[in-house]
C-alpha cells in the first residue's frame, strides 16, 4: 500500500505504508504508518473508495480521505481490493 499526500499542489508519495486493517469504509478512520518501523504519518477519514483494474488485471483501489494533519484530500493506493458490500 502506498500513500499519496498533497503538498503545495503536488502529491508526495510514501511507499510501503500500513493501516493496521484489511478493511476500509466510507466514514471510517485509518491511521497510516510507514513500514518497517511503523513511524506515524497521518490519519484520514475515508470519503470515497475507487475500485479499478490495472491493465494486467490486478484489482486495485484508491481510498480517498481527508488528512487530519493538513485537511487536504489524500489517498492510499491498495492492491488486490475487493468490494465487501452485499456479502
Amino acid at each position: 500500500m502506498d500513500y499519496f499526500s498533497e503538498q503545495q499542489g503536488n502529491y508526495e508519495v510514501t511507499y510501503f505504508v500500513d493501516v493496521g486493517t484489511k478493511e476500509a469504509y466510507v466514514g471510517g478512520v485509518l491511521e497510516i504508518y510507514k513500514l518497517p518501523k511503523m513511524d506515524y504519518l497521518d490519519r484520514i477519514k475515508v470519503t470515497e473508495i475507487e475500485f479499478f483494474k490495472r491493465i494486467d488485471g490486478l484489482q486495485m483501489c484508491r481510498i480517498w480521505g481527508e488528512s487530519s494533519k493538513t485537511g487536504t484530500s489524500n489517498h492510499l493506493l491498495a492492491r488486490e481490493c475487493q468490494v465487501l458490500t452485499g456479502l
